[in-house]
């Protein structure tokens, strides 16, 4: 993993948690990031939450598309997050789309 320590961050291999349509990619502190089966035909991209805040990220290249409740640090903090991890979510997100 690119700049990410072991013990506190895991890349999931497309776990599949208690429902195959929305697989957790990543955690990180308070974050998750997951993937919407129904996306597949949208560009790359990954779904953040923490708590009852939600954030949308496209992945190539990194920006924000949508937010709800978060501020703007904790928004550039989450896409630091995913620019270190960007190569092993673009990985995940063609795995479990198979392309």
């Amino acid at each position: 993993m690119t700049g990410l320590l072991a013990t506190e961050h895991a890349i999931v291999r497309i776990k599949r948690e208690r429902r195959r349509d929305v697989p957790t990619v990543l955690r990180n502190g308070p974050y998750r990031l997951f993937f919407y089966a129904a996306d597949r035909n949208e560009p790359e991209h990954v779904h953040v939450e923490r708590d009852n805040r939600v954030a949308k990220f496209w992945l190539d290249p990194v920006r924000l598309q949508q937010s709800g409740g978060l501020s703007r640090t904790e928004i550039l903090r989450i896409e630091r997050m995913i620019e270190e991890s960007q190569a092993d979510l673009l990985e995940a997100w063609h795995e479990f789309f198979d392309y």
